[in-house]
């Protein structure tokens, strides 16, 4: 059983890790700076639990959008929220004062996260389609904060409590301004049995 649960989480580490990339890389391109990112974790989480890995304290800023078509699932770009505003000054450079003056929750800084989270999931789920040679297409995102249990609440409010989730998290940073974050897809264990039997089937065609 260990062995089971183990290939199946190395299957997700390297799909997560590809989407991963793809989903930084467009916003390193957006944003026009560097960014590292860590190789993925992946775990099996409680739906109402904040996994330990996440490590924001207080106040989170989510984006996240409910896969459907494709593979079911959910992409989440999470920040807590003092990096959503060096975010936000990072792209439209409202400097210190006017960005505290503003706040996150405006008009402008919501569109301005909905607008990233929104490439961002766009380009990850693309990353998935290509990986699994299918359409995902994610829906429009959606914009969320508060506590992480809050969030989270929020997110997995249609399921049970007593459910379980793969996790695959990729921490990403960007050096220039001291910015962390998070990309994840949680994905219910029938999404995880479909992406480990489909590439299967493809490895067992490239054999042929």
């Amino acid at each position: 059983m260990e062995k089971y649960i183990k290939d199946k989480l190395d299957i997700l580490k390297e799909a997560g890790s590809i989407a991963a990339c793809y989903g930084s890389s467009a916003l390193s391109d957006f944003i026009k700076s560097k960014i590292i990112l860590n190789p993925p974790l992946t775990d099996i989480i409680h739906l109402k639990t904040v996994p330990p890995s996440i490590k924001i304290d207080k106040v989170g800023v989510a984006i996240f959008s409910c896969l459907s078509v494709g593979l079911k699932g959910e992409v989440i770009f999470i920040l807590d929220e003092n990096n959503a505003y060096n975010l936000i000054d990072l792209v439209y450079n409202t400097g210190t004062e006017e960005k505290k003056k503003l706040g996150l929750l405006t008009e402008m800084g919501i569109s301005i996260m909905k607008e990233l989270g929104n490439m961002v999931i766009g380009s990850y789920s693309t990353a998935l389609s290509l990986t699994l040679n299918r359409m995902i297409v994610p829906p429009l995102p959606t914009l969320i904060s508060g506590s992480m249990e809050y969030v989270l609440d929020f997110i997995f409010s249609p399921y049970s409590e007593d459910e379980f989730r793969y996790l695959i998290q990729s921490v990403f940073s960007i050096p220039e301004c001291n910015i962390e974050g998070y990309l994840c897809l949680i994905l219910p264990a029938e999404s995880v049995q479909d992406i480990k039997d489909t590439c299967k089937r493809m490895l067992e065609d490239m054999s042929k």
